[in-house]
């Protein structure tokens, strides 16, 4: 562990974060320095604060609440462990990035999308099924009202480069409010409606990171699709030589490694925000490393 970072700090805890079950953390320094606060929010949109919570012991690193202590931090510090000082038990916390500007191309647009896939809910509990369509250019939602109508509505949700937005039909466009929090606002004078995610695991959460088309420093190209269940992704290689090769469920996430293996030999680590380049790391040292590149233009 580098030894700026062997003992944590305030500093490494500050902005927000998501722990397994959803949990929206977010995290201020306080006026006096010594300490942060927290702004919580959970998967059933109970939100609370808590002051002071997180605070400096006088021997060096930081506790929560005075029941946890955080675990030295490592690596890029997009992944902080919490730590029960009564039971030993961890609990992880992932960096949620702000975020930045979104250039749509047809692959990105594929990842955009992908990012609504799953299982949503409204403020009068109405649920909302959102499955990515074969084409990969639109979304169906399955909604179940409360008193138990079902209703399908295929490729309902669109990318609208008009409105620079993801559209319900044509009348709502998304507003993303936080990480599983989203508004859809009417175009119009209409009333808007909120949605938050139910929840997303972590290997669903990264795995759509990775959808959209990618190319090697061969220049094949490699167009990945989120499968369902959520667990995997296929992916579709196209070689510089012509050869084409379907590859069903070829990328999975390994949630207690925090990693992505593409088969049994090569795994990567993703950092937070949006991945335009990936690094597999071979699981041989006699194979080479693979990178791979978005592919903006394809």
């Amino acid at each position: 562990v580098d030894g700026d970072r062997s003992v944590p700090t305030l500093e490494q805890v500050v902005g927000s974060w998501r722990d397994d079950d959803g949990a929206i953390y977010k995290i201020t320094m306080d006026e006096s320095g010594w300490s942060c606060s927290a702004s919580i929010e959970r998967q059933d949109g109970r939100r609370y604060e808590a002051r002071e919570t997180i605070k400096c012991y006088a021997d060096g690193g930081l506790c929560w609440a005075d029941a946890y202590f955080l675990e030295p931090v490592e690596g890029d510090g997009s992944s902080i462990c919490w730590t029960s000082i009564k039971s030993g038990r961890g609990f992880w916390w992932e960096s949620v990035p702000d975020q930045g500007a979104f250039v749509v191309t047809r692959s990105t647009l594929q990842a955009l999308l992908a990012q609504m896939v799953g299982q949503w809910k409204d403020e009068e509990c109405s649920v909302y099924n959102v499955t990515m369509d074969d084409s990969g250019d639109s979304c169906t939602v399955e909604i179940q009202r409360p008193d138990g109508r079902t209703r399908v509505s295929k490729g309902l949700l669109k990318y609208s480069t008009k409105m620079e937005s993801v559209m319900w039909g044509r009348s709502y466009y998304l507003d993303v409010q936080g990480a599983g929090d989203v508004v859809w606002v009417h175009t119009g004078q209409g009333k808007s409606f909120r949605w938050l995610l139910v929840h997303k695991s972590w290997a669903q959460a990264n795995l759509e990171k990775l959808v959209g088309t990618w190319q090697d420093q061969d220049e094949n190209l490699y167009t990945v699709t989120l499968d369902s269940p959520a667990i995997s992704c296929s992916v579709q290689l196209d070689r510089l030589d012509g050869m084409s090769r379907h590859l069903q469920s070829m990328l999975k996430a390994d949630s207690d490694a925090k990693c992505i293996w593409w088969g049994a030999g090569y795994s990567v680590e993703l950092a937070p925000g949006w991945p335009e380049v990936l690094h597999w790391t071979p699981s041989k040292a006699s194979k080479g490393k693979q990178i791979w590149q978005r592919c903006s233009n394809c």
